[in-house]
């Protein structure tokens, strides 16, 4: 496998394997319930789609110093190995909402933390890398009156409109993995993408 080199290239393995996720999910191939279920199914499959092992690394740091006080879910890049950290061509933060198991206190905690400790990670890594950062949502939750947690409300405000204004502030990519409208199949929607922006 050859080494990746733009974050371009990089993202365009890890759209790969999203695909891959939502087309497994949907075959029930895989039934992730935590982060960790997610960033080990995507690892997989990102190698799978052409990154060379050593450039994908689980719950780890990147370079400099405003970056490395929280370790990030998902980062592709390559390793410095007299720090100890990777110098990142893309990083992703993640966070699932179950279909199965969780109540509403426990959304509602899920939810808050990735305000509160997710989109601020990605906030502070715009220091060490101004585009190539995405929060994924993995909101598989599914009622007969609600189709994704996201698609709930809080504080009168859509959930998916609060992440993706906090995404927009922060130069951030917003990727909701959600149920499709009419049935339990989830689809991959991208809900702001900076690279977009940034280019426009």
């Amino acid at each position: 496998m050859r080494s990746l080199e733009t974050t371009e290239q990089a993202r365009a393995v890890l759209d790969a394997a999203l695909a891959d996720f939502c087309n497994d999910f949907n075959q029930q191939m895989v039934t992730p319930i935590l982060e960790a279920d997610v960033a080990g199914y995507l690892y997989h499959r990102i190698v799978a789609n052409g990154c060379p092992l050593n450039m994908v690394y689980l719950a780890t740091r990147v370079c400099g110093e405003a970056a490395r006080t929280r370790k990030l879910d998902i980062v592709i890049g390559t390793l410095n190995e007299s720090a100890a950290c990777i110098a990142p061509l893309l990083i992703c933060e993640l966070k699932v909402f179950q279909r199965w198991g969780h109540t509403d206190q426990q959304m509602n905690h899920r939810f808050s933390g990735l305000l509160a400790e997710n989109l601020p990670s990605l906030q502070q890594a715009a220091k060490v890398l101004p585009l190539g950062r995405l929060a994924i949502v993995a909101d598989l939750f599914a009622s007969r009156q609600r189709r994704g947690y996201l698609a709930g409300t809080c504080d009168g405000q859509s959930r998916k409109d609060v992440i993706a204004a906090k995404c927009k502030e922060i130069g951030a990519t917003f990727i909701w993995i959600h149920p499709e409208a009419a049935a339990d199949d989830i689809t991959c929607e991208i809900v702001c993408d900076a690279n977009e922006r940034t280019a426009a």
